[in-house]
């Protein structure tokens, strides 16, 4: 065998065991997330899964000074200690409360798939493409933990540590933002990372990056719903973690039934929309259905509101009202997944 190959096809074949472990985990993973992907197309957009939905427990208010030494103590402690000090800027004492029950025994940890990643690199294998469902970040409310890919830090640190801010767990479940998983239902999840996203964006603007775009229909469905409800108020609802909340304030725009079926359709899009690309027809069926009930709510809804607004004429709603759609309308996952954002004939009888 040439020497100029023999080296690194010795190294592989003493690598193969691993190899090995790490293609089957990584093809055990994605039969697994396809098969519960398909279970949750088919459930997820239920209105019956979001009556369950609850008040989030009372947590008391912190005064405490969180010790940064402490803070210092931690992984990845540049990126810990700079989001304490901008949140502790720009929220209320009130909405602090859950941030600093959290921040002491939080942990952070590197994600499994950045060693991986790092041991095949080294190896002349670039596992990117084969890994990219996994990367990224993750909170879990469970052990208090945030786990993060290297390669993601940027991106992704911020958003996970303000999951770490809004979540609290019970003995019933967990209430995350906007988010609740009460037993085997969890509701919420779409509205909670687009809002998450939204502040992140706001509050850490060095974190955007233009060629990575997070979660872009959840943002712009989050944003419309700060736009009806103010950013104040929901603010406060989403460091609350209080669902429930954002529900009875959307009510004034919607039926119950209404806000939940937009936080059901909201949810099956933020399951579905990323899973792959492109999308089997009977997801793309699926999604699309969801994005025309996510749209036309929020048209109903922000046409309420402009219809309430006293001293307006005609001509100023209808404009007003073109704004919103314009701002559904130039959101880019429309052109990238190749879907429409309204159902015209159904929304132009709905909004007349």
């Amino acid at each position: 065998m040439l020497d100029y190959i023999k080296e690194p096809i010795q190294e592989l074949m003493s690598q193969a065991p691993v190899l090995s472990q790490i293609i089957s985990t990584l093809i055990i993973y994605t039969i697994a997330k396809t098969v519960h992907s398909n279970i949750e197309l088919h459930t997820s957009h239920l209105v019956k899964k979001h009556k369950r939905i609850k008040l989030p427990p009372k947590i008391k208010e912190s005064i405490k000074t969180v010790d940064e030494e402490k803070l210092a103590q931690k992984a990845m402690s540049d990126s810990v200690i700079e989001f304490y000090n901008v949140i502790k800027e720009n929220l209320s004492p009130e909405e602090l409360a859950i941030l600093n029950k959290n921040i002491d025994t939080l942990k952070i940890k590197e994600s499994p798939i950045s060693k991986i990643s790092t041991k095949f690199k080294e190896m002349g294998f670039d596992l990117t493409t084969l890994v990219k469902t996994i990367k990224g970040g993750h909170y879990n409310c469970l052990t208090n933990s945030v786990t993060i890919d290297e390669t993601s830090i940027k991106i992704s640190i911020f958003h996970e540590l303000m999951h770490m801010a809004s979540s609290v767990k019970t003995p019933e479940g967990i209430y995350s933002g906007f988010s609740q998983k009460i037993f085997t239902d969890e509701i919420g999840s779409g509205i909670n990372e687009g809002y998450t996203q939204l502040l992140t964006e706001r509050l850490f603007p060095d974190s955007v990056q233009s060629e990575f775009v997070v979660y872009p229909f959840e943002i712009v469905a989050a944003k419309l719903v700060e736009e009806l409800i103010g950013e104040e108020k929901m603010r406060h609802l989403y460091f609350g973690a209080n669902l429930q909340g954002l529900v009875q304030e959307l009510s004034q725009f919607a039926s119950v039934e209404e806000v939940k079926m937009f936080i059901a359709n909201m949810d099956t899009i933020n399951k579905h929309l990323y899973f792959r690309n492109p999308l089997v027809l009977e997801e793309k069926l699926f999604v699309q259905n969801a994005m025309y009930g996510v749209n036309e709510f929020l048209m109903k809804a922000h046409q309420k509101r402009i219809d309430s607004i006293e001293g307006l004429t005609e001509e100023q709603k209808i404009e007003m009202l073109e704004e919103v759609k314009n701002k559904i309308r130039n959101n880019k996952v429309y052109e990238h997944w190749k879907f429409k954002p309204f159902n015209e004939q159904s929304t132009e009888k709905k909004i007349q």
